[in-house]
């Protein structure tokens, strides 16, 4: 089962978790990034109609997305540093 692992197995293992948490981190913000360029563009077409209510919502969205990427982003600098 693996009750009786040597070191290096176990360091590897821990190795390759760390790299394929800092993989998901950073799709995740890639992701992130893209839906707030999308809320962006949003925003612009609803002032352009003249959508007030709309575009407000859409600017709340896109500061969250925003805010949520830059946590993340430090999330990743700390697993980086953790790392080393």
């Amino acid at each position: 089962m693996g009750l009786f692992k040597s070191k290096n197995q176990r360091q590897l293992e821990a190795e390759i978790q760390v790299r394929q948490c800092k993989t998901r981190v950073q799709r995740f913000i890639r992701n992130a990034r893209k839906l707030q360029q999308r809320y962006w563009d949003l925003g612009k077409q609803a002032l352009q109609i003249g959508d007030r209510r709309q575009f407000r919502q859409l600017a709340g969205a896109f500061t969250r997305t925003r805010e949520h990427a830059n946590q993340w982003d430090c999330y990743l600098l700390q697993l980086e540093t953790l790392s080393v």
